[in-house]
């Protein structure tokens, strides 16, 4: 069984219990863990759908070693669209898809905690290659279209060029805080404590 824990808030109509996930998510705070699938993007969308309504500042917090690249390009465009403040920030590692979602971030916008980590690469296959031959053609047509668009993206959001993104994506490229804010996929060093 999975304890959740739970607050008490006071209000005119007197003290009640809450979800701390639900004081959380009511005071704009939000968390991308653990693997970016559909069922994040889906339970992610309309989270941010709502918030949107009410234009509320929002500070999304990741730890993720990335995932689905279609689920996390409809979280990017989710950011991409929201209409007001919103904070991105790092506290154990942000890597493949993760540290995409964390560069596009509005520039002053992006922090990351002393000890955590990025990593870029190329995208990989989730299975093996097979069939025939002209089926491995348009898997590497899909994937080289795949790493072309991600590479735009990130080139646009760390002020990269594109050359020296596929340069840096070559291998599994990891960054501790400081070499990820030179690269500039963030901004500053925070501390997940600080406003």
């Amino acid at each position: 069984m999975i304890w959740t824990p739970a607050i008490s808030e006071e209000s005119i109509y007197g003290t009640r219990e809450i979800l701390l996930q639900t004081k959380q998510f009511t005071d704009g705070i939000m968390f991308l863990t653990g693997n970016i699938t559909d069922d994040m993007a889906n339970q992610f969308i309309p989270e941010i759908m709502y918030l949107n309504k009410e234009k509320k500042p929002i500070t999304l917090y990741i730890n993720s070693c990335g995932g689905s690249v279609t689920a996390g390009l409809s979280i990017y465009d989710a950011i991409q669209a929201y209409e007001g403040e919103f904070n991105i920030h790092c506290y154990s590692v942000a890597a493949s898809m993760a540290a995409i979602i964390l560069a596009s971030g509005k520039k002053g916008h992006r922090f990351i905690t002393p000890h955590a980590k990025t990593m870029i690469h190329e995208p990989a296959l989730a299975n093996k290659i097979g069939g025939s031959a002209s089926n491995i053609e348009e898997t590497a047509k899909n994937m080289l279209e795949t790493k072309n668009l991600l590479n735009s993206i990130m080139a646009k959001h760390t002020g990269r060029t594109i050359q020296e993104i596929e340069e840096a994506t070559r291998f599994d490229n990891f960054m501790d805080a400081e070499k990820s804010i030179a690269f500039g996929l963030c901004d500053k060093i925070r501390s997940v404590f600080s406003e």
